[in-house]
C-alpha cells in the first residue's frame, strides 16, 4: 500500500506545518501520473486557501509554507509551486523499486467494516433471466469482490421472486391453456408464453370483463396462501424448474451465493405475520377500516400535512412485497444481526427502499441501510417489457458472446483442440459481458447494444485480456532471473506505468466508498493501455542485459496487478487469444 502510505505521511507533514501558520482547512490531495513533468505525482491546491489566510498571493504563501520545511517520506525528491498549487515530485526509482518488492496478486485494505448481506440478482420465478438481472448479477459479483477486500464479511443472498399476485394469473393461466408436456420440455419459455398471453388478454378486455379476469388470479393466490395442495403443487413445479435453469446460467457465469432464500420462505415461516404485529404493537402501524395495515413514511404532503402511508398488509390479509421486504430484515436480525444490508436493486426502486428503510427504523429494525441501485437497461427498439416479449434473455447474450468468441479462436488459433476452443471462446465472450456491464457508472442507464458489447477491439473486457496475455508471452520467452534488478533511466512510459501500479489501493477504496466496480473496470482499461504503450517504446526482450530485467521486473509487476483488477471484476484469464 505504498500510494497510501506516501498520501498519508504527506498528509500528516501538511496538517502540522498548517498548525504552525495558524491556518485551518481540509487537505486535499491530488495523485497524477508519475511521468509528468508540470504536475507532481502529488498536488495540493493550498494557495489560494493560503493566501486568503496570510494576506499574501498564493505563490507567496505557498513560499512561506515551504520555508524550512521538509517532507518526511523519503521517495519525495522535489517541490515546485504553480498557478495555486503545490506539486510533490517523487523519486520514480526508488518509489518504484519499494513498489515491485511488495507487489502482491490479491489487494486487501486494513479495514474492519463488518458483516454486510448483500440482496443481489433476485430473478423473478417463471420467467427467464434477462440483461437486467444480467447487469444486477455481474455487478453484485464484482461488488462482493471489493467489499471483502475492504474489510467486510460479505453473505451474497439470492432474493428470489417466488411469491406474490402474479403467481395466481400464472396459475389461471396454466390451468386454463398449459400443456403438462411443455412445462417439462421447455418449462422457462412454456411459463413466460402464458404469463405473456394473461397479460395481453388482461390489456385486452376492458371493464368488468377485465375485473373478472384479475379475480380469478386473485382466487387461485388465495388458495396458494391458504396452502390448498393443487395451487402448492403448481407453484412448486413452476419454482423448481425456475431455479434448474437459473443454477445452469450461474454455472456458466461461475457465479455463487451463501444464500438462496425467496420471498416465499418469509411468508411460510411466519415472518411477515410477526414484522406486521411487531408494527401494530408498537403503534408504528395502523389498521384501517378496511382490515389493511399501514406505516406513515416520506414527508408529509405541503397542502394536507398527511404523510405518505406505505401499505404492509392489504385488506383481504395477503402480503406485499413491503411486508416480506419487512419481514427478511427481521429474519436476518435473528439469524445475523449483521452491520450492514445492502440492496442491489434498479434505480426505479429508489422510493420504495426510502420507504422500506424508514419504516424498517421505525419497527427498531436499523442496520446500515444501502440501496446500491443501478441504471436501466434498453435496446435500441425501446425499453423492456416481459409481458410484451420485448426483452433480451440472458441466456441468449452469453450464447451470442461465446459463438463471436469461438469464431475469433479459431481464426487465431486453429491448431486448439475443441474442447480448448470452447472454453478459451466462453472466458473472453464472458470477458466482453462482464466488462461492457461493468465499465459504465452502477447509476448510469444505458442501451445495450450486442453488436458494441461483443466487439473486441477498444474499451472491451477482450482487450485487458490480450494485454495480460502478451505479458505472460514475454515473461515465457524472456527466461530471465528478474530477483536482483535495478531501476534506472526511467523512460516516460515507464515511470507512468509505476504510477498507474501504484493506484490499484486507491481505486479499490474509491469502488467501495461508491459501490461502484466501474471504477475498477476502467482502472483496468487505463492499466492495460499504459502497459501497451511501455510494450510498443521499450522493448523488452531486445533490450540489453540490465535493462532487459528492468523492463522484465514491470512486465511481471503488471501481470500481478492485472491478475488482481481481473479478480474484482471477475474475468477468467485466457492463455491465448
Amino acid at each position: 500500500m505504498l500510494v497510501e502510505e506516501l498520501r498519508s505521511d504527506v498528509k500528516q507533514d501538511v496538517t502540522e506545518r498548517l498548525k504552525e501558520l495558524g491556518v485551518k482547512t481540509e487537505v486535499k490531495i491530488e495523485i497524477n501520473n508519475l511521468d509528468s513533468d508540470k504536475k507532481g505525482f502529488i498536488a495540493l491546491p493550498l494557495g489560494f486557501k493560503l493566501a486568503s489566510e496570510l494576506g499574501k498571493s498564493p505563490e507567496n504563501a505557498l513560499k512561506e509554507f515551504l520555508k524550512d520545511f521538509e517532507f518526511s517520506n523519503s521517495h519525495i525528491s522535489s517541490t515546485e509551486i504553480e498557478s495555486g498549487y503545490l506539486n510533490i515530485f517523487i523519486n520514480g526509482e526508488s518509489f518504484g523499486k519499494d513498489l515491485l518488492a511488495h507487489t502482491q496478486k490479491k489487494t486487501i485494505l486494513d479495514l474492519d467494516n463488518g458483516l454486510a448481506v448483500i440482496d443481489e440478482s433476485s430473478p423473478n420465478v417463471a420467467k427467464p433471466m434477462h440483461i437486467g438481472h444480467l447487469r444486477n448479477t455481474l455487478l453484485s459479483a464484482s461488488l462482493n469482490e471489493v467489499l471483502e477486500r475492504t474489510g467486510y464479511e460479505v453473505i451474497a443472498d439470492n432474493h428470489l421472486g417466488d411469491w406474490g399476485g402474479q403467481f395466481g394469473n400464472l396459475m389461471y393461466a396454466f390451468d386454463q391453456w398449459g400443456n403438462k408436456n411443455k412445462l417439462e420440455e421447455q418449462p422457462i419459455e412454456h411459463l413466460l408464453e402464458l404469463y405473456q398471453k394473461f397479460g395481453q388478454l388482461e390489456a385486452k378486455l376492458k371493464g368488468e370483463e377485465q375485473e373478472e379476469l384479475r379475480d380469478k388470479g386473485r382466487k387461485w393466490f388465495s388458495r396458494l396462501e391458504e396452502g390448498e395442495e393443487e395451487a402448492q403443487e403448481l407453484w412448486e413445479k413452476f419454482r423448481d424448474v425456475s431455479i434448474t435453469r437459473f443454477k445452469e446460467t450461474y454455472n456458466i457465469l461461475d457465479v455463487e451465493f451463501d444464500e438462496w432464500i425467496g420471498e416465499a420462505f418469509y411468508v411460510q415461516e411466519g415472518y411477515t405475520d410477526k414484522v406486521v404485529q411487531m408494527a401494530l404493537d408498537q403503534n408504528v402501524a395502523e389498521r384501517k377500516e378496511d382490515g389493511s395495515v399501514v406505516i406513515e413514511v416520506g414527508e408529509p404532503d405541503p397542502e394536507t400535512g398527511e404523510k405518505p402511508e406505505l401499505v404492509i398488509l392489504k385488506s383481504d390479509g395477503s402480503t406485499l412485497y413491503s411486508t416480506r421486504d419487512l419481514a427478511t430484515i427481521l429474519y436476518r436480525k435473528e439469524r445475523w444481526d449483521p452491520e450492514h444490508i445492502m440492496y442491489v436493486v434498479a434505480s426505479e426502486q429508489d422510493k420504495y427502499f426510502e420507504e422500506i428503510f424508514e419504516a424498517a427504523k421505525l419497527i427498531g429494525l436499523d442496520y446500515n441501510f444501502t440501496h446500491v441501485s443501478y441504471g436501466m437497461i434498453s435496446l435500441p427498439e425501446g425499453s423492456m417489457s416481459t409481458r410484451k416479449g420485448t426483452i433480451i434473455t440472458a441466456r441468449q447474450v452469453i450464447e451470442e458472446a461465446r459463438s463471436k468468441a469461438k469464431e475469433l479462436v479459431e481464426e487465431n488459433n486453429p491448431e486448439l483442440e475443441e474442447k480448448e476452443k470452447n472454453e478459451t471462446a466462453e472466458r473472453i465472450g464472458l470477458a466482453a459481458l462482464r466488462f461492457e456491464t461493468l465499465k459504465y457508472s452502477r447509476k448510469r442507464d444505458f442501451e445495450f447494444d450486442k453488436e458494441k458489447a461483443l466487439d473486441f477491439n477498444g474499451e472491451t473486457g477482450p482487450y485487458l485480456l490480450y494485454s495480460l496475455t502478451r505479458a505472460k508471452k514475454i515473461v515465457r520467452d524472456s527466461k530471465v532471473d528478474t530477483e536482483d534488478f535495478s531501476l534506472g533511466n526511467l523512460s516516460k512510459e515507464e515511470l507512468r506505468l509505476i504510477g498507474t501500479f501504484s493506484k490499484l489501493p486507491l481505486k479499490l477504496s474509491e469502488a467501495e466508498e461508491k459501490y461502484d466496480p466501474s471504477v475498477i473496470a476502467n482502472y483496468g482499461y487505463d492499466l492495460a493501455k499504459d502497459f501497451n504503450s511501455f510494450y510498443h517504446n521499450c522493448p523488452v526482450l531486445d533490450a540489453e542485459a540490465e535493462i532487459r530485467k528492468q523492463r522484465l521486473a514491470l512486465t511481471k509487476a503488471y501481470i500481478e496487478v492485472m491478475q488482481e483488477v481481473l479478480d474484482i471484476l471477475c474475468i477468467q484469464e485466457v492463455d491465448l487469444m
